[in-house]
C-alpha cells in the first residue's frame, strides 16, 4: 500500500486522503458549485470577438492572396512578352522596313543624322 495516497481509519479501513465532499453526509443538502472563471456571458462576448478577429484576419488574408495572384500574374505577362521579343528590338517604320534602329537627317543634304523614334513600332516574334 502506498502510504502518501491512502490512510487507514480509525476501523482499519482504507480511506482516500482527499475524500469527496458531501460523501456520507447528508444527500438532500446540495453542494454549491465551485465560481466560474469567467461568466457566461463574457464566453458569448469573446465568442462574438473572436469570429470579428477572424473575419478580419480571413478579408486581410483574401487580400494578400489577391495581390499575390496579381503579381504573378504580371510577371507572367512580362515574361510572355520577354520570350516574343527580338534581341535586340526589332522595329518596323511607315514605309514596312525592318530594323533594330532608324536614322534620319535633320536638315535633308546636310549629311547630320539623329536617331528617329516618330512612326515606328516594335516587331514581335510570330
Amino acid at each position: 500500500m502506498a502510504a502518501d495516497t491512502e490512510m487507514a481509519d480509525e476501523n482499519g479501513r482504507e480511506r482516500s486522503r482527499s475524500p469527496l465532499k458531501g460523501a456520507g453526509e447528508n444527500p438532500d443538502v446540495e453542494i454549491p458549485e465551485a465560481p466560474r472563471k469567467r461568466p457566461r456571458n463574457g464566453k458569448t462576448e469573446m465568442k462574438q470577438q473572436d469570429q470579428e478577429e477572424m473575419d478580419r484576419m480571413e478579408a486581410e488574408w483574401q487580400a494578400q492572396e489577391t495581390a499575390r495572384k496579381r503579381k504573378a500574374a504580371q510577371e507572367a505577362a512580362k515574361r510572355l512578352m520577354a520570350s516574343k521579343r527580338y534581341d535586340p528590338p526589332l522595329f518596323r517604320d511607315a514605309d514596312g522596313d525592318q530594323a533594330n534602329e532608324f536614322w534620319e537627317e535633320t536638315v535633308p543634304g546636310r549629311g547630320n543624322l539623329a536617331l528617329s523614334t516618330t512612326n515606328i513600332h516594335e516587331v514581335y516574334k510570330p
